[in-house]
């Protein structure tokens, strides 16, 4: 029994965890199945563990490590009631414990999950934790993205598209997006990015949305009104946001020239 704080990972994001954790602190955080196989190796191949080896299969241990299972790590800050020569080592340890919670609160957007926050509060009060932090494990205020602390899908058209511009903020804000598409307050944050820095003062997302609703529905493309969006608080759909983020400029005259080639032919 002791204090801990407990993880899991975004399926997608094991390998980035584990990667920049053994930089930063040697070992892994999040247990896979090939770290989990060998854990069953070794019980089989040493004595002291005859009980348990009646664990056999992957299955079996996340039926016996709950906590421990696939995708899943844990952080063990202390336990309880230390003597005093084992408080004197605790004491060493600390700096070390310290920079791991902070690695998961850096990294945050990895995990799916991040409890036991509480505990670390307890056993290091001058360790300052957001409330938000300690109550749901993901704060999506006060963050400073980076595109090693984000999940990183390197199939996804939007952040390959990211990573050409230099733009972490707009991958972070893209993704918040995509948990909550109907809120327009994440779409505002991400509504005046600059995706064409090249073109006039710099296009931005706002108006090549606007572009496609205006030639999608016959509209005078160069009318200049109030934003349809900013307007009525609307959200595009996520579609055509993968679409105006994704298209450099020449994929996306074409796929402008082709919305108005298909309403020529449909008049």
């Amino acid at each position: 029994m002791g204090f801990y704080v407990n993880v899991v990972a975004k399926k997608s994001c094991v390998k980035q965890i584990n990667t920049a954790w053994k930089k930063r602190f040697d070992g892994f955080l999040i247990y896979t199945k090939e770290i989990i196989k060998s854990e069953i190796d070794y019980i089989h191949n040493n004595k002291d563990c005859k009980h348990l080896r009646y664990i056999k299969t992957i299955e079996d241990w996340n039926d016996t490590f709950s906590i421990l299972k696939e995708y899943s790590g844990q952080v063990f800050l202390r336990a309880y009631g230390y003597d005093e020569e084992r408080q004197k080592e605790f004491q060493k340890e600390q700096t070390v414990l310290k920079e791991q919670i902070k690695f998961l609160l850096e990294h945050r957007f990895l995990f799916e999950k991040i409890t036991g926050l509480q505990d670390a509060v307890s056993v290091f009060p001058d360790l300052e934790i957001d409330y938000d932090y300690i109550e749901n494990g993901r704060n999506k205020n006060y963050f400073n993205p980076t595109f090693d602390k984000l999940p990183q899908p390197h199939q996804s058209k939007v952040f390959k598209r990211c990573l050409e511009l230099n733009n972490p903020e707009l991958w972070y804000n893209f993704l918040q997006l995509k948990e909550n598409p109907n809120d327009f307050n994440l779409f505002d944050n991400l509504a005046h990015t600059i995706i064409n820095p090249n073109k006039g003062l710099g296009e931005t997302i706002l108006q090549r949305v606007e572009l496609i609703q205006r030639v999608v529905e016959g509209l005078s493309e160069n009318l200049s009104t109030i934003s349809y969006y900013m307007k009525n608080k609307k959200v595009p759909t996520l579609f055509e946001i993968r679409k105006v983020i994704s298209l450099n400029q020449e994929e996306f005259d074409e796929y402008i020239n082709s919305l108005r080639n298909s309403n020529k032919k449909s008049a």
